[in-house]
């Protein structure tokens, strides 16, 4: 999933077998609903103006879609006329049920890569994008080949990312655990730090450009500085399973997390646990999230076919509130906040109903680090003083970090 940064209400979806939506989620309803040829979609992102986006697929292609040209194909598929010309205007689509059917669209343009596309960001202030999958590969609108190329991964890239401040350095994560960063104005990699495990997700954090979390395979999310990345910043533990996607939200406060696990959480940016954990009963594996522009609702989507809106505080009223119910909601926030260290009141703040199995691999997992503590503390009892060396988590979790060498 990919969301649009000038409208707040679009979200563009795509799926194993080729499909694309693009979605207003205001209205609830399908905007478009593209038959991209990919055998299935590997990736999605929004252009600077909000008006076109990028898909890729296994097909080795890039497709440019335009939404201008997009309603003009919809009125001539489906027989009527959009006479506003206004690529915001839904009226179109939502005259008739057919536009729940899917149509073979024909993209603005199509770009041939000569490696595989595994995922695709787009610069947020110029018509630039890079692809991730063989090699990283940046793109212009006007050119059919890459500008350049970058390669220091033996096996391939999973994720690219452009960092939304600085608009030409981009992260990569790498097959071979590595962590790359990429100033596209040279040619040579700045940066690199290889993780015990691989990293499927990765983001910037919008308010501190020298900062991004990584979504790991080991159950953890790790955030970095970039000033230091000998040592990790902060490890954000409470996923069992594999991370699969994370995504800021606006302010840069908090974060969104999707996993094997089948669960979502989210976390605030400083701190190691999550404050919410969501999950349904058919919800399966979380391949995509995504935190939405008004800070108010995450967005999931799942190997169930669904794609699935939350809010970000559940507690919190969607509904206009009064002065009187503002004040007595700030005051209950307060409260909790002056009494979150009493025991009764953590326990109460932290409970969470959650499934059945991720309540008993919780269980077999605090089992196992009070054993991994009993042992470690029995080792130093029955050694000599000064012998036992301790290490930091933060540091253990780097193989090792540094200046790439060409």
């Amino acid at each position: 999933m990919a969301k649009n940064y000038k409208i707040v209400s679009e979200v563009v979806s795509g799926s194993f077998d080729g499909q694309i939506i693009l979605w207003d989620l205001a209205k609830r309803i399908p905007i478009f609903n593209i038959n991209s040829k990919h055998e299935y979609v590997k990736g999605l992102s929004f252009g600077r103006s909000g008006n076109e986006f990028l898909s890729i697929g296994e097909d080795l292609k890039i497709n440019l879609w335009n939404k201008s040209l997009l309603f003009e194909q919809q009125s001539e598929l489906l027989g009527t006329s959009n006479s506003k010309g206004n690529v915001n205007n839904l009226e179109l689509g939502t005259s008739s049920n057919r536009i729940n059917e899917s149509y073979s669209y024909t993209p603005k343009h199509t770009f041939n890569s000569d490696s595989a596309l595994d995922s695709i960001d787009h610069s947020y202030s110029q018509d630039q994008f890079a692809t991730a999958g063989g090699v990283v590969a940046l793109w212009d609108y006007n050119r059919n080949k890459p500008l350049t190329s970058f390669k220091n991964s033996g096996d391939g890239f999973i994720k690219v990312k452009y960092n939304f401040v600085e608009e030409n350095i981009l992260l990569a994560t790498g097959i071979d655990r590595s962590i790359s960063i990429y100033d596209s104005r040279i040619q040579t990699p700045t940066h690199s730090v290889s993780l015990n495990n691989k990293s499927s997700a990765a983001c910037w954090n919008p308010q501190e450009p020298f900062t991004f979390t990584l979504g790991n395979e080991d159950s953890n999310l790790y955030t970095f500085d970039t000033r230091r990345l000998d040592k990790v910043k902060t490890i954000h533990k409470d996923h069992l399973l594999a991370v699969l996607d994370v995504d800021y939200s606006p302010t840069g406060k908090e974060f969104v997390t999707g996993s094997f696990d089948k669960t979502i959480r989210i976390f605030e940016s400083n701190e190691g646990r999550s404050r919410e954990a969501y999950y349904n009963k058919r919800m399966q594996k979380v391949y995509s999230v995504l935190y939405s522009l008004d800070d108010n609702y995450v967005y999931s989507g799942s190997d169930d076919t669904n794609i699935r809106c939350w809010k970000s505080e559940a507690s919190k009223p969607n509904k206009i509130t009064s002065v009187r119910e503002s004040t007595a909601i700030n005051y209950r926030k307060k409260l909790l906040e002056k009494y979150k260290y009493n025991p009764d009141v953590k326990r109460i703040i932290r409970k969470r109903n959650l499934p059945k199995y991720v309540v008993n691999k919780q269980k077999v997992r605090h089992i196992q680090k009070e054993s991994k503590y009993k042992k470690t503390r029995n080792v130093e009892m029955n050694s000599r003083p000064g012998t036992v060396e301790y290490s930091m988590e933060k540091k253990d979790k780097i193989v090792k970090s540094g200046v790439i060498e060409n």
